[in-house]
């Protein structure tokens, strides 16, 4: 497949525009092609072997990320943006180049390049992971930005084919301008948001995560903003750098917000329901089946249930039934989640092979739901529970209570070797564990200590997602 469809809205758009709010500077799709072009020419006399990785590293800017990897697609290489972390992650992957803005340290990779955007190293090893004309980007699977896990190959195809579902699934279209505070290295961000709004033609205005937050009242001021793609510890986030923004209605021209990443809950939903006073989506979505799977409207009339929605256009979603489960809840229709979407992931890369999925159009998820007469709903990951007086506990609901207090910003919640939880409470500004282990044992009988233990971590970026 030819990598026009993703260079091609820059000739069909020319007078559309991205906006570099970081540097607060503006690019029409014309302009950002010439950018493209100037990379291109800096950097044509490396022997760059086609259809090859190059991981981009470090990168702050987003709008320098995303420049990078429109010159990877252009000249048929296969991009994986690393926004931070350890780079001992991607020794596994048999890339082909690097290029970051900054000198590596301790490295084997060799420099051969320095350019306006930073350095290129090539990679010291003798094989390098070569693909095939769909070869189209590589991303990780979510966890946190700081930790890169499986290398997930997506096609350009495949790729396609969901952000066309998402396009339709949100009824996005040219005249939408939309805000990506979302971290580009996260497929959520860079598939469903800026994708979905690029191969349209629409405005799109990239802003640093955090500064971006801090600055939306003025952001939603200063551009016709229709969508904001977000997860819900980024508007965990938004409540807790902009202390005073609870007490106002924020004029804008929103049409919707989005959820995705982890469930929300009901007093976030609310908050930002009340504040920016636009409907609110909750979205399901796995990178290997496409980063946007399901879309549901909340409703604060009803239970915020962890129903998954309505299935986006081209997907199907049904349940694998599971007699663990089934036992456990005394319910036939609950088992694991599968998706058949023509968006699957094209296999994971370890080293300089692909580890082809089983079935090229099904995906059986890890992801545990029931199924009643109102839809599918996600009960949690799959061993993410707890047993107590035979009563199955999972760690979303057990997290949930946590949220309450507005200064816990993620709960990431793990199951040791004897069944002991292992509970680790990210936060800003001071708490104190008494409240949480106090609810914990009234509400489910968990005792701290013998049934679990609980660590306060300050929150940094690189818990980000």
């Amino acid at each position: 497949m030819s990598t026009n469809n993703f260079i091609q809205p820059l000739f069909d758009f020319p007078n559309s525009c991205i906006f570099n709010e970081i540097e607060r500077k503006s690019y029409t799709y014309q302009e950002f092609y010439n950018k493209i072009l100037n990379v291109e020419s800096e950097l044509k006399d490396l022997d760059i072997k086609k259809n090859s990785i190059v991981v981009i590293y470090a990168y702050r800017n987003s709008f320098h990320s995303l420049l990078l990897f429109f010159f990877c697609i252009k000249n048929d290489l296969i991009p994986f943006i690393v926004e931070q972390g350890n780079l001992s992650s991607v020794d596994d992957l048999n890339f082909n180049i690097l290029i970051t803005p900054k000198a590596l340290e301790s490295r084997e990779e060799v420099k051969i390049k320095e350019f306006e955007f930073g350095e290129v190293y090539k990679n010291s090893q003798q094989k390098i992971y070569v693909g095939n004309s769909n070869n189209f980007a590589v991303v990780s699977s979510s966890g946190s930005t700081s930790k890169i896990t499986k290398k997930i190959l997506l096609g350009k195809k495949e790729t396609i084919n969901n952000i066309k579902s998402n396009q339709e699934a949100l009824e996005l279209s040219k005249d939408d301008t939309t805000l990506v505070l979302l971290p580009i290295s996260y497929s959520y961000g860079l598939i469903a948001q800026f994708f979905s709004h690029f191969l349209l033609g629409a405005d799109i205005i990239l802003s640093d995560k955090t500064l971006g937050i801090l600055q939306i009242t003025s952001l939603l001021k200063k551009y016709p903003i229709t969508n904001i793609f977000m997860t819900p510890l980024m508007s965990r986030l938004l409540f807790n750098y902009n202390k005073n923004i609870n007490k106002d209605k924020v004029k804008n021209n929103l049409n919707f917000i989005t959820l995705g990443g982890d469930k929300a809950n009901k007093d976030g939903v609310k908050k930002l329901q009340n504040i920016f006073q636009c409907p609110i989506y909750s979205t399901y979505g796995l990178a290997e089946a496409g980063p946007r799977v399901a879309t549901k409207k909340l409703n604060l009339n009803e239970t915020l249930s962890l129903d998954l929605g309505i299935a986006n256009p081209a997907i199907k979603m049904e349940i694998i039934k599971n007699e663990k489960y089934q036992k456990l809840y005394g319910a036939d229709e609950v088992g694991y989640l599968r998706v058949e979407t023509p968006s699957i992931y094209l296999g994971y890369i370890v080293g300089n092979t692909v580890q082809k999925p089983i079935h090229s159009s099904t995906l059986k998820t890890k992801d545990v739901c029931i199924k009643d007469n109102n839809g599918i709903h996600l009960l949690g990951r799959d061993e993410h529970y707890t047993i107590k007086n035979d009563k199955i506990i999972w760690f979303y609901d057990i997290g949930n209570n946590f949220y309450k207090n507005p200064n816990v910003l993620k709960v990431n919640i793990k199951k040791e070797i004897d069944s002991k939880l292992n509970i680790t409470v990210y936060h800003r500004n001071q708490i104190v564990t008494d409240d949480f282990s106090d609810v914990l044992y009234s509400k489910y009988g968990l005792t701290k200590n013998s049934e679990y233990t609980m660590n306060l971590v300050e929150f940094n970026s690189s818990q980000y997602k």
